[in-house]
């Protein structure tokens, strides 16, 4: 009778360990941990993604009701171990003096070449390519270089950006050429298996035609993200402007839901 009871209770506690494990452990599918930074986590080969993010910007010193949203949808395919690919298009909600309206925005493909991972490399190494047919004729370019390292209970990030905007690329009218370089970069602390709490800032210097400097615009605040089940993650963040720029707007909302499938 001793042993059959010291039997029931081996299989119990086993059985109780793995349920814990199962509750409070982090999801093996890569998140997005930041809303200003690009990660590095690999796609799983043939898993299917959807990452749906929504951008306030708001209150601008010149114009104080100015309001913008961006909503962008992602869906992202794990071609390869070391390959991700993405479709998205994204649209835009205006409240201004010059324009009140809900326009499309851009839409393209993306993808991402994973050199070394980060949760087993002694640093993470990624590259990622992309082109939009934009609003009014526009096409965009980017590319960037994606340094992260996972360790302890820290995830730190870097982006290394550049990103080409060209007005009135299809169709008639003069082209104006916009070069962005976009320096980026993020800290997050593991508060629990399922939470993390950070910062991040990101500077975008603009130039015409890739060859006059116009100006620098930076914004930075707290970040947060959550685990609810394995199949789902949101990801929040709140951003100021360091910048003071009268028309740029002084502050940022965003929120990132992904859904693995």
């Amino acid at each position: 009778m001793v042993r059959n009871m010291s039997t029931y209770q081996r299989w119990y506690g086993t059985a109780a360990s793995l349920l814990l494990l199962a509750v409070v452990a982090p999801p093996a599918s890569a998140i997005k941990p930041f809303t200003l930074v690009e990660d590095g986590y690999p796609e799983a080969k043939g898993q299917l993604e959807l990452e749906n993010t929504f951008e306030l910007t708001f209150h601008s010193r010149e114009e104080h009701s100015f309001k913008e949203l961006v909503g962008e949808h992602e869906l992202e395919y794990g071609l390869a171990q070391d390959f991700t690919l993405r479709v998205k298009g994204s649209y835009v909600y205006t409240d201004s003096h010059d324009f009140t309206g809900l326009h499309f925005d851009a839409a393209g493909v993306e993808g991402q070449y994973y050199f070394t991972n980060p949760n087993t490399d002694p640093i993470g190494v990624s590259v990622i390519g992309a082109v939009e047919v934009a609003d009014r004729g526009g096409f965009g370019a980017e590319a960037f270089l994606v340094l992260q390292k996972d360790f302890d209970k820290w995830v730190l990030a870097y982006n290394l950006g550049f990103v080409t905007e060209v007005e009135s690329f299809f169709g008639g009218g003069g082209k104006e050429t916009t070069g962005t370089l976009v320096n980026s970069a993020a800290a997050v602390y593991n508060v629990a298996p399922n939470l993390r709490l950070g910062a991040e800032i990101a500077a975008e210097s603009e130039y015409e035609e890739w060859r006059k400097y116009t100006r620098t615009t930076v914004y930075a605040g707290p970040v947060l993200n959550i685990t609810p089940t394995n199949d789902l993650w949101i990801t929040v963040g709140f951003d100021f402007n360091l910048t003071g720029h009268r028309d740029d707007p002084d502050y940022r909302f965003a929120v990132i839901v992904g859904y693995y499938f």
